[in-house]
């Protein structure tokens, strides 16, 4: 289905043609230089070598003509050989192929290299010399006679597994007039048009609920995406109704990560369903989780928190970064507990698991079952490798965490889903239609992902818990620290989440795990296994070894370099070397936690040390990582700078480790799968090459054969290996620095990347980069508590230049509102009818004419929501109020209409709330102002006053309780309290003691103050004696006042009531 999609071939009546991968940037210029020629080629593969017949051919070899033959053979991991063959595509240029059947019963022919007109010289032996080079085998020494089938030629047979089938390859799509226009090109070279293995396919057949648990480079979100083309595949051919076409969601933290799987998803529905296959590109939604969360939220949630992916939300949202630099940075720790490990106890233990929420119950060691022994709130599981000292610690710091997340009012992830939950619990979300709305829900990155995230994602299944249609992709190691993410916790919760929901106490759930490495050459795989073994053996756990795509390629090394810090000449080489690298395809990393412990280090060696003096882009000439901020990057080279030197534990751990001699103890095992994790992000950061730079002593004692095995014995000299790598500037590290510092809003990240791209050709993609980047920084530095309003002005205007320049006129206008520039707003865009409800602002304010005020009022309803900035939205919101209660008494009834229909409740109050006179002749002026603030609310909550809400009313009666002519303040205090404000009891209270100095204890003014206090004690939740006291001694006093009320008669039941006050009072005076 997938390959006859792509290929147009079906393997059986005609070939399915493919390309090796490796060709995909040679076919791309030769496309440019030598159209011609390479149509030719590929009208030679699609005419000639995919029919059946040409094999067969006796008489004139078609298949290799004079020229051709065979001139060498692949030779797989089982033994089996398939030949390597050479034609003649035309008269000048030559083509290198293959032929073999799969054990899916389909026959390929693949073309693995070719030789235009002026690469000839070079011999056919160099054309196939690197092509073994890429998949192992044998060159002939001569060519040999290509044998027909017709004559006894065979045709080659590869096993299941063999290396040959998982090779990066590329389909060729048959055309009957082969014209290599656009489309056709930009098919052929698409990322999308890959062969797919046989374990990524079993993937894709398995069914739901599925965990894929993958390292690096394995393929995970390729086999969500195919799963969706798939699925509709399917459905598509069973003719079913329109109107009942699946929903399905796909979500990942990383909106580049869900552009990704989108692009795939479009390209390969396209090929699988050629016509009407958009109906099927509409019923998949693809949302960051985040955003997911806020469209949960209810209403005014939704609209008072920002979107989470937006730049505004920076001032709002705590993302890992922020968390780490404006509060863990500034803490004083006992134990040293990186940021990480700090993020993934708050996340992944407490509040992912809906502990530790605002409001809820304390947790403390008890509630952790690994310190007790017991059954607990938190499973033995989770924290079993933890200490009781940094379960502590890292309580300590959660509770810190969460005063100052509160203070500064600040949302984090979980507090997001935990609002959303609510909002779903209680049916008042503003999404709500999205609950029980897709049939399947795909997740990748999935080790991002908290048990309540995983529980929320439930509410959106439409066959839940019937059927859990549910894929997860992830990868555990991808975390730094143990204690986060791990498949047993996930499987466990699905379990019984699933088992509690449904009944069925039958449903189990395993991880699949995905091996194969895509991104990495086999050197680096069988590096990255070292360390994964090592994780097993310490742990005492039965791991899995990744597996390199192509076992015999030769691509990528693994070097050690020796290099002394303390010589000069090399040191100055060195500084010169990491200068240069900052704008190639290089990433350097130091064995550092975090940035705190890497600026440490970095102080501690000579050649990074000089470096702080030379100034680029603020003071940045290195591009050095710690294991925290080179998560989630990758290089073409990596280099392990000094890990041995400059690292205080790295030798202990590295042996203890690697050494594989002894099992981890319980007091070690934490501190030793802590490093191994760590270690394994370094040693997966690298897409080709890894260089081991360190002393003689360290490399020999911390990088040996006997830990590392002897794929690591590549040793190189200084000068060898500043010869060997090269530092050719490039973006490719400035883009991806771009757009992963954008996702994290990582300012250290982005002023990398800006200082990255300047080191390279100044072109027009270059300047287009820097200005982009340069926007981001200033948009996440103006939305962030690090710099001063003063300095914040100033990035707002620069930002201004920058969106201006680029003709981003709308977001330029937006930080012209926030900076209060209505004046250049006014001279500026009087003609830009697409600004016009901000320009009559500008206009309304700067010329004070009322014609103005009117035309707002007009549009203000209709098109606020064309403001697509939340923080300008409430400002121009804030500045409407501002104007209309400025104008109030100029303004027209009818736009007083219009603006009572378009503001809220609250907002109409706050908006004609009177400006009352305090001086000595206003009783006459505040009563008429007091009449028309009825009226006016009457206008807009009705003329009975019952029938107001509690809230609303109580507002009302506040703001006339503020009256200093108020008629019958005692009557509105009692309202008040009978809607729930015992504040206006206290308030009231307060003003008779002011207005009444020394109350006489036989004052009548003594049965006021008990009717307010008695209307609002029953709102008190908490009773506190000495108030209970205190109001019993009042009600003693006012009993006795009582019966002094002039009447003729007493009532007996008063009369002894207060003699026993009496009483009371003597008893206790």
């Amino acid at each position: 289905m997938y390959e006859n999609a792509l290929s147009k071939a079906d393997g059986v009546n005609l070939y399915i043609p493919k390309y090796c991968a490796s060709l995909t940037k040679i076919i791309e210029n030769d496309m440019k230089k030598n159209r011609v020629s390479v149509k030719k080629i590929f009208t030679d593969i699609t005419t000639k070598l995919i029919n059946p017949e040409f094999w067969n051919d006796k008489t004139n070899f078609p298949i290799v003509n004079q020229h051709g033959g065979y001139v060498g053979k692949i030779v797989d991991e089982y033994g089996n050989t398939v030949k390597i063959i050479k034609r003649s595509a035309n008269k000048s240029d030559r083509i290198y192929f293959c032929r073999y059947f799969a054990p899916n019963n389909v026959t390929y022919v693949k073309l693995l290299g070719y030789q235009l007109k002026g690469q000839r010289d070079l011999g056919w032996k160099e054309e196939v010399r690197n092509i073994i080079n890429r998949t192992g085998g044998v060159i002939f020494d001569d060519i040999k006679p290509f044998v027909p089938d017709s004559v006894g030629g065979e045709l080659d047979i590869v096993k299941r597994d063999s290396h040959l089938l998982k090779m990066h390859s590329g389909f060729i799509c048959i055309k009957d007039n082969l014209e290599l226009t656009e489309n056709y090109i930009e098919d052929l070279l698409n990322e999308a048009n890959i062969c797919i293995t046989d374990d990524q396919f079993e993937q894709i057949a398995k069914k739901t609920p599925l965990l894929i648990d993958g390292h690096a480079g394995t393929g995970k979100s390729i086999i969500i995406a195919l799963r969706i083309a798939a699925h509709f595949k399917i459905w598509d051919s069973e003719d079913r109704k329109d109107e009942n076409i699946p929903n399905l969601l796909v979500v990942a933290y990383n909106k580049r990560v869900l552009d990704m799987i989108e692009k795939y998803v479009n390209y390969w529905i396209s090929k699988m369903i050629p016509e009407f296959y958009e109906k099927y590109l509409d019923r998949i939604h693809y949302l960051p989780t985040l955003n997911l969360y806020h469209q949960m939220l209810k209403k005014e949630d939704y609209s008072n928190i920002p979107i989470p992916t937006s730049v505004e939300a920076n001032a709002t949202f705590v993302n890992f970064y922020k968390f780490k630099s404006e509060f863990f940075n500034n803490l004083e720790l006992n134990e040293y507990i990186s940021a990480e490990q700090a993020w993934h106890f708050i996340r992944g233990v407490l509040k992912g698991r809906e502990l530790g929420w605002h409001g809820s119950e304390k947790i403390t060691l008890d509630d952790f079952s690994s310190i007790t022994g017991k059954d607990g709130k938190i499973s033995r599981k989770v924290t079993e490798k933890m200490s009781s000292e940094m379960i502590e610690n890292l309580l300590n710091i959660h509770y810190k965490y969460e005063q100052w997340r509160k203070e500064n009012k600040y949302l984090d992830d979980i507090d997001l889903v935990r609002r959303a939950m609510e909002a779903i619990e209680f049916g008042n979300s503003k999404s709500g239609d999205l609950i029980s709305k897709y049939h399947t829900t795909l997740i990748d990155e999935g080790q991002d992902l908290t048990i309540v995230e995983f529980k929320l994602l439930t509410y959106l299944l439409k066959e839940y818990p019937g059927k859990i249609n549910i894929v997860v992709g992830g990868d555990p190691l991808q975390t730094i620290n143990p204690t986060g993410f791990s498949w047993e916790n996930l499987e466990t919760f699905i379990t019984r989440k699933v088992i509690e929901d449904s009944g069925n106490d039958k449903f189990d759930i395993r991880p699949s795990r995905m091996l194969v490495s895509h991104r990495m050459p086999k050197s680096l795989v069988d590096f990255a296994n070292v360390i994964i073994n090592a994780r097993g053996y310490v742990s005492d756990e039965d791991v899995d070894l990744m597996k390199a795509l192509d076992e015999h390629s030769t691509e990528g090394f693994i070097a050690r370099v020796s290099y002394d810090v303390n010589d000069e000449e090399q040191r100055e080489k060195m500084s010169n070397f990491i200068q240069e690298s900052l704008g190639s395809d290089i990433g350097t990393i130091i064995w550092s936690r975090d940035s705190k412990e890497l600026q440490e280090l970095k102080s501690r060696d000579k050649t990074l040390d000089n470096l702080t003096a030379i100034s680029s882009d603020g003071g940045i000439s290195e591009d050095i990582h710690s294991i925290e901020s080179v998560k989630g990057l990758e290089f073409e080279t990596v280099i392990l700078y000094r890990f041995g030197d400059l690292a205080d534990s790295f030798n202990k751990l590295v042996n203890e480790s690697l050494s594989l001699e002894k099992k981890a103890t319980s007091e070690n095992l934490y501190e030793l799968l802590y490093f191994l994790n760590r270690l394994f992000i370094a040693a997966t950061r690298s897409k080709k090459n890894i260089i081991i730079i360190d002393s003689n002593e360290s490399i020999e004692e911390n990088w040996n054969s006997k830990l590392w095995g002897a794929g690591n014995q590549t040793i190189l000299g200084l000068d060898d290996f500043f010869e060997q790598i090269e530092t050719k500037p490039t973006l490719t590290k400035a883009n991806q620095y771009f757009e992963i510092g954008k996702e994290r809003r990582d300012l250290e990240l982005l002023h990398k990347a800006f200082a990255s791209a300047k080191r390279c050709e100044n072109t027009d993609e270059r300047r287009t980069l820097l200005i982009n980047i340069e926007i981001t920084i200033l948009q996440i530095e103006t939305n962030s508590n690090i710099i001063s309003d003063k300095d914040k002005i100033a990035k707002r205007r620069r930002l201004v230049e920058l969106y201006e320049q680029i003709g981003d006129h709308e977001k330029a206008i937006y930080e012209r509102v926030i900076l209060n520039d209505w004046l250049t707003i006014y001279e500026k865009y009087k003609n830009k009818r697409q600004y016009k409800l901000i320009w009559h602002f500008a206009a309304s304010i700067i010329t004070n004419d009322p014609n103005y005020l009117n035309k707002i009022i007009d549009t203000y309803a209709s098109q606020k929501n064309d403001i697509n900035n939340l923080d300008v939205k409430r400002l121009i919101a804030r500045k409407y109020k501002e104007i209309l209660r400025k104008n109030l008494s100029n303004i027209e009834n009818k736009y007083l209409k219009i603006i009572e229909k378009e503001f809220d409740g609250d907002d109409w109050i706050e908006l004609l709330e009177p400006d009352w006179d305090d001086s000595d002749t206003a009783v006459i002026k505040n009563s008429k102002k007091s009449d028309n603030f009825m009226k006016q609310m009457e206008s807009k909550f009705g003329k009975d006053h019952n029938s107001w809400p509690n809230r609303i009313y109580a507002k009302i009666l506040r703001i006339q309780l503020k009256n200093p002519n108020c008629i019958d303040p005692s009557r509105i205090v009692d309202e008040l309290a009978a809607k729930g404000d015992p504040d206006a009891v206290k308030n009231a209270i307060s003003n008779i003691f002011t207005n009444n100095e020394g109350i006489n204890v036989d004052s009548r003014i003594w049965l006021d103050i008990l009717k307010f206090i008695e209307s609002s004690t029953y709102l008190l939740k908490e009773k506190h004696p000495a108030r209970e006291i205190m109001i019993q001694r009042l009600r003693d006093v006012c009993s006795i006042l009582d019966i002094r009320k002039g009447f003729t008669g007493l009532n007996l039941k008063e009369f002894l009531e207060a003699l026993n006050s009496v009483k009371r009072i003597q008893t206790n005076p």
